[in-house]
This record gives structure tokens, sequence and C-alpha cells, in this order.
């Protein structure tokens, strides 16, 4: 028997939590760790990306610097959206 979930999940706590943190917000969810860990794992990816780049071109990376800005505003949008799937139970956990 599947047991169903009758808590609600808090979308704005979950973006919001993945704005300071990349992925805990998807951590928080229920059972959507690994969600989490590939956001954490990719946002650090992006930056160790980012200073090799930079280093390498003598500081024309600064140019791609706004970008790593735009990881964890993805990252709290799909947390969001998660949580709402979650709520409508279009995802079950």
């Amino acid at each position: 028997m599947v047991q169903q979930n009758t808590e609600e999940v808090s979308g704005i706590v979950s973006a919001l939590l993945s704005l300071i943190i990349v992925g805990l917000g998807h951590i928080v969810i229920n059972k959507q760790t690994k969600r989490g860990a590939f956001w954490l794992v990719g946002s650090i990816g992006a930056g160790v990306l980012y200073g090799l780049f930079s280093f390498l071109t003598a500081g024309l990376g600064l140019f791609l610097f706004p970008v790593l800005f735009l990881i964890p505003v993805a990252s709290a949008v799909d947390a969001y959206l998660q949580a709402q799937k979650i709520n409508s139970g279009a995802i079950q956990v």
C-alpha cells in the first residue's frame, strides 16, 4: 500500500533555501536529495570552471561572472516548481 504524503511542501521556503545554499531547498523537499546534490555539485563545478577559465585567459572570465548568479536563481525556481508539483500530486514522494 502506498502511503500518501499529507503535508504541504512550502514552495517559497524551498526556493529561499535554494537561494541561500544551492540545492538546499531540494533537500528539504521529501526525497529530493539527489536533485539537490545535482544542483550543489553543478554549482561548485561551474565555479571551478569559471575560476580556471578566468585564470587561463588572464581575466576574460570576468565577462562570465554574472552567469554564476543565475545558478542559484535557477535552483530556486526548480525547487519552487518541484514543491508545487508535489502539492498538486503530480509527483509522489
